[in-house]
């Protein structure tokens, strides 16, 4: 829960003909399609709360609805997206990053009404989210209405038995919650310093039917307490790859962190055909590169 002064007052928005988005139905959740069934079953409920990102249907043109987002002056608006299952907490079954938008006229405002209205409003969606069986939490760099920016949510729902995990109060304090981007910012990130080394392990390009890896940015708010780096790197299947190629691939790829001084957070199912593969990499703060 978060701990600081607010009032709150959730208006669940009532059911009309031109909302698209929400269903009279829950939305079933299958764990084995959690990238797109977790999302859509968190919008559920953000939607049932009054909290979500409707839509009202404005009108048809050539057969195709136009639609538009019905929000509340006032509230601001919440979008669900996946999480990497590297990333869930322990005895979690579903996991989403809930972003939270502000009502962007409060926004552009004075900065004391819009650190009012970010305080009360985040509260107001843990409240909500909370209130129909999620546990959330605000992991990563502190975040704070002074940005002018939205918030970040991790919500999750566990299995029977499990507590939700514990949070170290200091296991970001060493980050700033959004990453400066001067002029030739690509060089020197987290994801470039592994895909240079990839590409001076000739893992990068795909050559002759060899594998090809890759490396992307990770957002902060997801990056593993006290990690003073961290990425999401994974391969791109070759056509025809079979489950036994997967595993190798993936145990080259582990192998090559491990290597670099990375550690390794990994998916905890096995992949599938299909599939694209991952890790995510991260150094300890404090600990030197290999």
């Amino acid at each position: 829960m978060l701990m600081w002064p607010f009032s709150v007052e959730l208006r669940p928005m009532a059911e009309g003909p031109g909302q698209v988005s929400a269903s009279s139905s829950v939305p079933v959740y299958e764990r084995a399609h959690s990238k797109h069934s977790g999302p859509r079953l968190v919008t559920h409920y953000l939607d049932r709360l009054g909290i979500g990102q409707r839509w009202t249907q404005l009108g048809e043109q050539h057969g195709i609805k136009v639609v538009d987002r019905m929000i509340p002056p006032g509230h601001g608006w919440c979008r669900a997206m996946h999480v990497p299952e590297a990333l869930w907490p322990d005895g979690a079954d579903l996991c989403v990053r809930v972003e939270w938008f502000p009502d962007p006229e409060i926004e552009k405002g004075r900065l004391d009404l819009f650190e009012a209205h970010w305080r009360d409003r985040v509260a107001a969606v843990v409240m909500g989210l909370e209130s129909v069986g999620f546990v959330v939490q605000l992991p990563g760099p502190k975040q704070s209405p002074t940005d002018r920016r939205g918030a970040d949510l991790l919500v999750y729902r566990l299995v029977e038995g499990a507590a939700p995990v514990s949070l170290p109060a200091d296991g970001w304090a060493h980050l700033e919650r959004y990453r400066r981007r001067p002029p030739g910012w690509r060089e020197g990130t987290p994801e470039g310093a592994v895909r240079d080394r990839l590409r001076e392990a000739g893992m990068l390009s795909r050559v002759g039917g060899a594998a090809a890896y890759f490396a992307r940015e990770l957002d902060r708010f997801l990056w593993p307490p006290y990690s003073s780096e961290a990425a999401y790197v994974g391969w791109c299947p070759v056509e025809g790859a079979s489950l036994k190629g997967y595993r190798l691939a993936m145990s080259r790829l582990d192998a090559f962190l491990h290597a670099a001084g990375y550690e390794v957070k990994v998916h905890p199912r096995p992949w599938a055909l299909g599939d694209v593969p991952y890790v995510i990499a991260y150094r300890i703060a404090g600990e030197p590169r290999a």
